[in-house]
């Protein structure tokens, strides 16, 4: 039943999606926090961190350690709090 769930916002939020996975894996080595806030140019570092925040993931930790329903729930906050990441 979840993972039908997540398909659907998946689904919803692809473009997002993409964006997210592509900005978390941008820079080897980095916290998530630093390689989003470098590759994207909006949200700022402060509203990112409320992003990650309202997600459950702690910034600090390396985008290979998120779970897909984690990078899903991070597509779907920035799409709801930034229209234009879409």
């Amino acid at each position: 039943e979840r993972s039908r769930g997540l398909g659907d916002v998946y689904k919803r939020q692809e473009p997002a999606f993409r964006k997210v996975v592509k900005a978390a894996f941008s820079h080897r080595r980095k916290t998530l926090i630093n390689a989003m806030s470098s590759y994207l140019d909006s949200p700022g570092r402060e509203a990112l961190l409320k992003v990650i925040d309202s997600c459950g993931i702690d910034p600090a930790r390396r985008a290979e350690t998120l779970h897909m329903d984690e990078f899903i729930c991070l597509a779907d906050a920035l799409s709801l709090t930034n229209p234009s990441f879409q």
